[in-house]
Parts: C-alpha cells; sequence; structure tokens
C-alpha cells in the first residue's frame, strides 16, 4: 500500500501530498480500471486471469 511503512505500519502521506501539489491540487487517483466486454458473458473474480487488448 503506497504512504504506509512496511516494517512499522504507520502511514506516512508525504508522498501523496507532494505528487498532489506537482499536479496543482488535482485529485489523485491510483489503480488499473477495467471493464468487461458485454459480448462475452462471464465473472472476474480475485486471482482470475484476465487479457487485455
Amino acid at each position: 500500500m503506497i504512504c504506509v511503512n512496511p516494517k512499522t505500519g504507520v502511514k506516512e502521506p508525504q508522498l501523496i501530498v507532494a505528487l498532489r501539489n506537482f499536479r496543482q491540487r488535482e485529485k489523485m487517483t491510483f489503480g488499473i480500471y477495467v471493464r468487461q466486454i458485454e459480448e462475452i458473458p462471464g465473472e472476474i473474480h480475485r486471482d482470475s486471469k484476465v487479457h487485455f487488448e
């Protein structure tokens, strides 16, 4: 997880604050955004293998 010291578990938001300030105070978005193709039925679960085109 970003901004959490892996050894202590303490949140250290300095990196996120610096990135936000660099982007002129715009909202920060992290992650991967995907959607399922409607023509292909099925479900996606944690640990599912997916293919990106």
